[in-house]
């Protein structure tokens, strides 16, 4: 069982698992809706050993005694499958329209379109969407926040306040769009979109004498959302379009931040007044109890955005101009950084 079920089943014994999840296995058919038996018997896995797979919101069971004990929960609370936290997000972010779209600021990068059908491409998650009839294709880079998190970490080490990092957006945005000629690649483990290559490696390029703090902070924001666009206009590629985003994750509650997604993309934004899971289970929950339908319609009226952006016409062709600049130096360092990756891993448990 997978960790929601298993807690499900302490709270109201029920051997049974969610669509999305079963789909996360990569043993579970989303179109037949079965488990695949080629790959089980592959495997000698008997089908019959495996949960039953129900929609995210299906009431499939209620609170026992022993369930009501252990948590203080009234026996007999009804009790709804559950599903991952990535479609909760998506759900509860409103985007529930093919075109809609997820882009998450977290510790990766994390792009969702919504979709009338899957996608076939290698790398690209299918999963299908709370709402029936969709599905969201998945992709992303490998470094958002965790990039922003290791600057800090690294530059700004000295400074230890709450607010730090409210500190560093200030300090990045005395720097001009563009962070004076400072372009950063935040493949600091290899990188995902487009790529898929874990040898590729972070770079600062551009430094000059009269660059500081501010500009590898402003840098770095600008070089997450660089990568996203690389990520986003894979999935674009595939025919998919992404034309009412979402922002979403704890990078969206940076306003400088949000405008240079915006700005890099060239799309507007909306980013929800709830931006993680626990809005959208709380919206699967309230379709398995019958509160509110599985429909778009009935999902909009309950999800509002708190802040619209527009992209900034002088800022986009700044932005174009670097994006430019920073896919062609992908490009070239590509085999450098493949000999770089070579090289630390040959010297891997030296110690001279």
């Amino acid at each position: 069982l997978f960790q929601k079920d298993y807690v499900r089943h302490r709270l109201a014994p029920s051997f049974i698992t969610d669509t999305i999840d079963a789909e996360g296995t990569l043993f579970f058919d989303p179109l037949r809706e079965q488990w695949i038996p080629e790959f089980c018997a592959d495997l000698g896995l008997d089908p019959g050993w495996l949960p039953p797979v129900v929609k995210p919101y299906e009431r499939v069971a209620a609170v026992s005694d022993q369930g009501a004990s252990d948590t203080g929960l009234r026996a007999g609370t009804p009790v709804i499958t559950g599903t991952t936290d990535t479609v909760a997000e998506v759900l509860g972010a409103g985007a529930v329209q093919a075109g809609a779209a997820c882009v998450k600021l977290a510790s990766v990068g994390r792009i969702a379109v919504v979709s009338s059908h899957p996608v076939a491409r290698a790398h690209i998650l299918n999963y299908r969407h709370v709402v029936d009839g969709l599905w969201y294709p998945g992709t992303a880079s490998k470094y958002a926040a965790s990039a922003f998190r290791w600057l800090r970490e690294w530059l700004w080490s000295d400074d230890c306040e709450p607010s730090i990092y409210q500190r560093m957006d200030r300090v990045a945005a005395t720097v001009p769009a563009g962070s004076q000629g400072v372009l950063f690649h935040p493949h600091l483990m290899g990188e995902w979109a487009p790529h898929w290559n874990e040898k590729m490696r972070g770079s600062f390029l551009g430094l000059t004498v009269r660059h500081g703090r501010a500009h590898l902070t402003r840098a770095t924001l600008e070089g997450v959302a660089f990568a996203l666009r690389d990520a986003l206009i894979e999935m674009e590629s595939l025919g998919l379009s992404a034309h009412d985003i979402r922002l979403i994750g704890q990078g969206a509650n940076s306003e400088l931040w949000a405008a240079i997604v915006c700005n890099v993309l060239n799309r507007p934004l909306m980013i929800p007044q709830s931006t993680d899971a626990a809005f959208g289970a709380a919206l699967i929950t309230a379709i398995g109890a019958g509160m509110i339908a599985p429909e778009p319609a009935a999902v909009n009226r309950v999800t509002h955005m708190r802040m619209h952006l527009e992209p900034d016409a002088r800022l986009v062709s700044t932005y174009d101009t670097l994006f430019g600049i920073y896919r062609e130096a992908d490009a070239a360092l590509r085999l450098v950084s493949e000999r770089l990756y070579d090289f630390e891993h040959s010297q891997s448990g030296r110690s001279d």
